[in-house]
């Protein structure tokens, strides 16, 4: 402050008295007195506008050291820097982290759980005797001798065939078939564009 007006003064070819309150007329050498009665910034109020007299400094030194608290305390607020601020901004860190996993934890399940049931899940294909058409069914089970049998009771139960008359002509993992399938496809793919 000091050296900013001083360099102003030797800019004007004056000599640098201090600062003085246009208010009061008042002159102040130093940059702790000049504060004192101005305040931190432009934005407080000169200690003669307060009315506060020569005897009442104490009060006024203890006004500005209030002011600066609050304005620290408002810098603090408005940039969310409070402990408050950082240790929700934490908590809320460690929830986003916790949350995640938590949805990866239920992705994999999700993921396990699918391909046991991809496992227990089979392509049979069958027709009855003396049609030309297969039928293809997904079917649950165990294993295949379980799956063919299901097929065979599902085929009954749609039409007035027996199972003498239904004859399984394939059983795949599902799981299986689809890779299968798809390597056709691909490979039907890469032969008709070469």
């Amino acid at each position: 402050m000091m050296n900013k007006s001083n360099t102003n003064a030797q800019h004007h070819g004056c000599a640098f008295r201090g600062w003085q309150c246009f208010h009061c007329g008042e002159i102040f050498e130093t940059v702790e007195g000049a504060q004192l009665h101005f305040g931190a910034d432009q934005t407080k109020e000169p200690g003669c506008l307060i009315r506060v007299n020569q005897s009442e400094q104490g009060l006024l030194t203890e006004l500005r050291n209030v002011e600066a608290a609050r304005d620290a305390l408002q810098y603090q607020i408005s940039n969310e820097s409070t402990a408050a601020d950082v240790r929700i901004q934490s908590l809320q860190g460690q929830h986003q982290i916790e949350l995640r996993r938590e949805e990866e934890k239920g992705y994999a399940r999700g993921l396990a759980d699918g391909h046991s049931l991809a496992l227990r899940l089979f392509l049979v294909t069958g027709r009855e005797l003396g049609d030309d058409d297969d039928t293809a069914h997904v079917v649950e089970a165990t294993n295949m001798g379980e799956a063919e049998s299901t097929f065979i009771n599902h085929l009954c139960a749609e039409g007035s065939s027996n199972e003498q008359q239904i004859v399984v002509t394939g059983i795949t993992a599902l799981q299986n078939a689809i890779a299968n399938r798809l390597i056709t496809v691909m490979t039907s793919k890469n032969e008709n564009t070469h």
